[in-house]
Order: C-alpha cells, then structure tokens, then sequence
C-alpha cells in the first residue's frame, strides 16, 4: 500500500504499520444507500452512507477496536480520510463538513477507553 511505503522511512526498523482499511468507493455523508451493519460481517455490500451510527461508521468503530484489542502495543497514530467528492455532486454538499466533524468527535468518544493507544 502507497501510503505505508511512503511511512516506513520515518518509523523504527523494529516497528510495523498496522492499516486499518475501511473504504467504500462512492460513499458520502449526504447522499447514498445505508446498508446495514452486522457485528460478524461488518457493513453490508450496499453500505454508501457516512455518518454517527451509520454502518460504514460501525464498521469502522469495529475495525479499529478490533486492531487495538489485539495487540496492546499497537497505536493509533492517524486517520487517513479521502471522501467528499460524492458529496459534492449533492445539492446538501454543504452539510458534509458538519457531518464530519460530528463524526470525529463521536470517533474519539466511541475510542476513548482506548486513549492510552491513541496519538494526536
């Protein structure tokens, strides 16, 4: 993957990069199919839809716990988030800047308990 290759010459030589792939392909915060969310298959194929509670945002709440329970010395070190162009195609565009924070801030929240393996 471009961005870890891009990231090794910064990191230890005994460290890793653990990513956590959570992508959808035309996804949005304004427009787009829900889906649904199982906790033993994650978001369903028809999953479009970004945003607090929304199966895209389960399965990446699951995703990421499930990358720092296994490991306690694994560490959340960033986000790498690129959506939005989806959005700009809606005339609700303006409202995806909104849904992303509030999703941020619920990401943190949803995280907390995992703050001593959380950076930045």
């Amino acid at each position: 993957l471009h961005i870890a290759k891009k990231l090794l010459p910064y990191i230890p030589n005994n460290a890793g990069i653990l990513l956590v792939p959570c992508c959808r392909g035309g996804s949005a915060f304004t427009q787009g199919a829900e889906g649904t969310f199982s906790a033993d298959t994650g978001a369903s194929q028809d999953s479009a839809r970004w945003g607090v509670g929304k199966p895209l945002y389960q399965d990446l709440i699951a995703r990421t716990k499930a990358a720092l329970q296994k490991n306690p010395k694994n560490v959340l070190l960033a986000v790498c988030w690129m959506q939005g162009e989806f959005d700009m195609s809606a005339a609700t565009h303006a409202q995806q800047p909104a849904l992303f924070t509030a999703m941020l801030t619920q990401f943190r929240a949803d995280l907390s308990v995992f703050n001593a393996q959380c950076h930045g």
